[in-house]
């Protein structure tokens, strides 16, 4: 919600709201044949999870503990892969750890607020939606050798 302000659009959150949350419902109604595997269960619980964050117009830097949590469900139930794994570091560093007190004024000088928050976190909510509707049929033959 953030990266609309950002960009100018001063539109109320609702709209953008409505339609993320059509979307969510409409992975849940496509995926609705593959609920019976365990590891969609977890992906699709990893989404909503970033949802709640994403799209959230007043979420703050603490809320990011519960996108992380989100992406590290997704990542354990998803298949392993490189692109994954890299994804998978530097959100967590972007989000995770340049939150972080520890983390040297340098460097968060250097990146914007956006860049080490929201941009990542959307980025990882729109992969994983594509992994839950594009990538589904490899995740139903998957389910299904099981």
């Amino acid at each position: 919600m953030v990266i609309f302000r950002d960009v100018g659009l001063n539109w109320p959150a609702w709209p953008v709201q409505l339609t993320a949350i059509a979307i969510v419902l409409g992975v849940l109604i496509l995926r609705r044949d593959d609920w019976s595997d365990r590891n969609v269960r977890l992906q699709f619980l990893g989404f909503v999870l970033v949802f709640c964050v994403v799209f959230n117009h007043r979420a703050e830097r603490q809320s990011a503990v519960i996108a992380l949590c989100g992406m590290v469900i997704w990542y354990l139930s998803s298949p392993r892969s490189a692109w994954r794994t890299a994804l998978f570091a530097v959100v967590y560093f972007l989000v995770g750890l340049t939150g972080a007190t520890l983390m040297p004024h340098a460097i968060k000088r250097i990146l914007a607020p956006e860049v080490r928050f929201s941009i990542p976190l959307t980025i990882l909510w729109l992969v994983m939606l594509f992994d839950l509707v594009i990538v589904r049929k490899t995740g139903s033959a998957i389910a299904e050798t099981r």
